[in-house]
């Protein structure tokens, strides 16, 4: 009983994993077409740049702020809230990840579960959001398409593998039920 149930769970997650990658490579094919269409915008260089900068940001920035940080800065409560956006942003758009990071770390105790995130374990989505959208609006309405290089490519390549895994047991198991 218990050999047919794990059969069973097994068949149903190589099929999962055909239908998830069946889905990833149509996603790919389509990025890949609408690539060359005229109003598309191919930007992965400038958002993995950042992307990049952001990272390495987050991984070395202290949480306590730099002592001169604050004359350099606005006080946030004399801020709109735009006027705190459009400054990350400014930051964003210097390469200066650092500050973006330590602007949203400010901002975020006068507009806390907002924009700026809830926590700290939210800085690093937040300064991407704010990347994608100023990518996308600065490409006049095009499409924005991230090439995700070798981090889809890895994702991808570790899904063959688990499908591949599972196909072995698949025969594993199969072959221990005719036993």
């Amino acid at each position: 009983r218990k050999d047919f149930l794990l059969q069973q769970d097994i068949y149903k997650l190589h099929f999962q994993m055909l239908l998830l990658l069946s889905s990833y490579r149509k996603m790919l094919d389509v990025l890949n077409k609408a690539r060359d269409a005229p109003n598309v915008s191919d930007l992965s260089f400038e958002y993995t740049k950042q992307i990049d900068s952001i990272l390495i940001a987050a991984k070395n920035c202290e949480w306590k702020l730099p002592e001169n940080f604050f004359q350099q800065n606005p006080d946030p409560y004399s801020l709109s809230r735009q006027d705190a956006i459009a400054s990350v942003v400014e930051s964003l758009a210097r390469d200066d990840a650092v500050h973006a990071l330590h602007l949203v770390r400010r901002y975020r105790d006068k507009w806390p579960h907002d924009v700026f995130g809830a926590s700290e374990f939210d800085d690093v989505d937040v300064l991407v959001m704010f990347v994608a959208k100023t990518l996308i609006q600065d490409s006049m309405n095009n499409i924005m398409i991230y090439q995700g290089g070798p981090r889809l490519d890895a994702a991808y390549s570790k899904l063959m593998s688990i499908n591949m895994d599972a196909i072995k047991l698949l025969k594993a198991a199969e072959a221990a039920a005719a036993l």
